[in-house]
């Protein structure tokens, strides 16, 4: 869910690929976008936090008709994704401006990119199939709200996938079809 894609300038400068790719200056905007990337990792950590502590309350309740293996998928998932969340507000918080930010997520974006796009679309689907179990179940302990919020999080990380397919693709045409220098 908090995901920033980066792609390297022609000085070899890692900038956020969006509207100034290839190293283009921020101009007054710098600070808008390092507060954009931190609130965008606290909406993440705590929308998976909030999965985490759901999914553990229908486990201490001893919900049987919650059991199910997806469960355990969307909870490591969950789990997994906060932990990265809290790794991302420590070296955007203490990051001096955007581009020392950008360099230090990088590296680990680079690592964990394959496995946020597979785990992340299988969490999506695993999320709606289950949200549609508990439903068709008509499980009591789990309440609506939380099931509704456990789909607002599949929806909201299904639309961040097809934003960021939609960056990455509208960057590639750009460079493809941009005259070389």
């Amino acid at each position: 869910m908090v995901f920033h894609v980066v792609t390297p300038n022609m000085n070899g400068v890692l900038s956020p690929a969006s509207l100034f790719l290839y190293g283009e200056k921020y101009g007054g905007m710098e600070d808008a976008m390092l507060g954009m990337f931190v609130l965008s990792a606290l909406v993440g950590l705590a929308l998976f936090v909030y999965v985490i502590v759901f999914l553990a309350q229908l486990e201490r309740l001893g919900c049987a008709c919650a059991r199910d293996w997806r469960r355990i998928y969307i909870l490591t998932y969950a789990s997994t994704m906060a932990l990265y969340s809290v790794i991302e507000l420590v070296i955007l918080i203490t990051a001096k401006d955007i581009n020392v930010a950008i360099a230090r997520l990088a590296p680990l974006q680079y690592v964990i990119a394959p496995l946020y796009w597979i785990g992340g679309i299988l969490f999506v689907v695993f999320t709606l199939q289950y949200v549609h179990r508990l439903k068709k179940e008509k499980c009591e302990c789990s309440d609506k709200v939380g099931r509704a919020v456990l789909s607002l999080v599949a929806l909201i990380d299904a639309a961040v996938f097809a934003l960021t397919g939609l960056l990455i693709l509208s960057g590639a045409a750009l460079f493809i079809l941009s005259p070389s220098k």
